[in-house]
């Protein structure tokens, strides 16, 4: 019994051939094809036990699937994905075959783009109580009394705080009206914080990537939330985890995706 440790399946004939020429070091190994039922499997014989979530491993992890994807489209693994006996493998991937055909009809000529939109904290409170007098004036008579009571404080904390979560939400939707025609498709991930305007992965043909990026430029500078220039952060290349999705179901294994 033979175990491997998964990175992702790709349709490469030609992929052991270009591995024999150009090594990859994985995580565990150097990365081997494994040819399957339509697909060529990237992965690395293992002992089948439980990865550790260990910084130099995911950081292999990903340096793999960075590589894989310049020998075209990718659908990835998630870290720490392993199979206990390969000989299984073409019998899952078998029974998996119609969500693999639909993830690689999805993705053929795209590629995922992470976008993150922040500003300057102290710029968009300024514009939030600019926007709100009544917050102005709240917060000026406190400060004419030496900062007031806790309660007084606490509560204009929890006004400021909504509306700046307010126009931080106006802003999202301005951004997305833009973009998301762009794309075609999008997913949306909670802020990591209230000056984040929009955290997404956007599905875009490879060929519009350097005009999105523009656009989401455009479209960032155009927002009224800070009164400050934005601040963008866009990932590419990033493996499609937004936007494939397939299970390995013949062994017990938890979801691929």
């Amino acid at each position: 019994m033979t175990a491997a440790y998964l990175y992702g399946l790709l349709r490469c004939d030609t992929l052991g051939a270009r591995l024999a020429r150009h090594p990859i070091d994985g995580a565990f190994g150097p990365v081997q094809a494994l040819a399957m039922d339509g697909a060529v499997l990237a992965m690395t014989p293992h002992d089948g036990q439980p990865v550790p979530q260990r910084r130099r491993y995911l950081m292999a992890h990903a340096r793999v699937l960075e590589v894989l994807m310049s020998h075209g489209p990718v659908l990835p693994f998630r870290f720490g994905h392993v199979v206990r006996d390969t000989a299984h493998l073409s019998g899952m991937l078998r029974a998996a075959k119609a969500q693999i055909t639909r993830n690689f009809t999805r993705i053929e000529g795209h590629a995922e783009v992470g976008l993150r939109v922040e500003f300057d904290r102290t710029a968009a409170l300024q514009a939030t109580l600019a926007a709100a007098p009544g917050l102005a004036r709240q917060r000026d008579a406190l400060l004419a009394r030496g900062g007031g009571g806790r309660l007084a404080q606490i509560e204009l904390g929890r006004r400021v705080a909504e509306a700046l979560e307010a126009r931080r939400t106006v802003c999202q939707h301005a951004l997305l009206r833009r973009l998301a025609p762009l794309a075609r498709a999008h997913v949306l991930h909670p802020p990591e914080d209230d000056v984040q305007v929009l955290r997404a992965a956007f599905l875009l043909p490879e060929t519009a990537v350097e005009a999105f990026s523009q656009a989401a430029d455009q479209a960032a500078s155009a927002c009224d939330f800070a009164g400050a220039p934005p601040h963008l952060r866009l990932v590419h290349p990033t493996p499609p985890f937004n936007f494939v999705s397939f299970s390995l179901a013949a062994e017990p294994d938890p979801e691929v995706v």
